[in-house]
């Protein structure tokens, strides 16, 4: 580990560095290098989309709860898109469902998490209750939190560029830092996988210290 003594403390030193762990950092596919904190401004082309400044809102969420499938591993490239196919073909077996027009990719992480770049991603619709879960389906409730609320514009193969935009330069320089638990996406009516789609991804925050 490069002169670190264990995996952990690799894990915690590069989390410190870069704001998310070595296996979320090779599952988003990230290829950042940050070297010290750089001032954002209008020329940089990865903090734009479509001409926009793909600047976050700060919002706090009360606490929800979601039914959909669950994915468990280290390929989403691959299998996610399976995953919401799937579920777009059960969703209807859902009950007490609040609106079938806003769909969650909700990824439920812990300390643990992460190892090897696995992790779990639930495809979900967001309910009342978590009773009568459908065969095959689980349920999960999603604390209360902050969050920093990126819009990504534009098709799925471009969301690596946002994601680098938001863990190697925003949070490089933001007040905040991910808390690391439960960032989900929110795909609405503005999903249409087109150059014109947009969904927005939640990363619950903390101020840094």
């Amino acid at each position: 580990q490069l002169g670190y003594d264990s995996q952990e403390s690799f894990t915690r030193a590069f989390k410190s560095r870069y704001y998310v762990k070595p296996g979320k950092y090779r599952r988003l596919g990230l290829h950042f290098a940050v070297t010290q904190k750089k001032r954002l401004c209008k020329k940089d082309p990865i903090g734009l989309k479509g001409g926009i400044r793909m600047e976050p809102k700060i919002i706090h969420k009360s606490a929800f709860k979601v039914i959909g499938l669950k994915y468990y591993g280290n390929d989403p490239a691959n299998n996610c898109p399976k995953l919401w196919r799937d579920f777009m073909e059960r969703h209807t077996e859902i009950e007490n469902v609040i609106s079938a027009k806003e769909s969650y990719g909700l990824m439920c992480t812990g300390e643990e998490d992460f190892i090897d770049g696995k992790f779990d991603y639930i495809a979900s619709l967001a309910v009342s209750t978590l009773e009568r879960i459908p065969e095959g389906m689980v349920g999960a409730e999603v604390p209360e939190a902050t969050y920093a609320v990126f819009t990504h514009k534009g098709k799925l193969d471009s969301l690596q560029d946002t994601y680098e935009y938001i863990y190697g330069k925003w949070f490089q320089n933001s007040e905040y830092e991910p808390v690391g638990l439960n960032e989900f996406e929110l795909y609405d009516e503005r999903f249409t996988g087109k150059e014109d789609s947009e969904f927005d991804i939640y990363i619950p925050i903390k101020k840094k210290r």
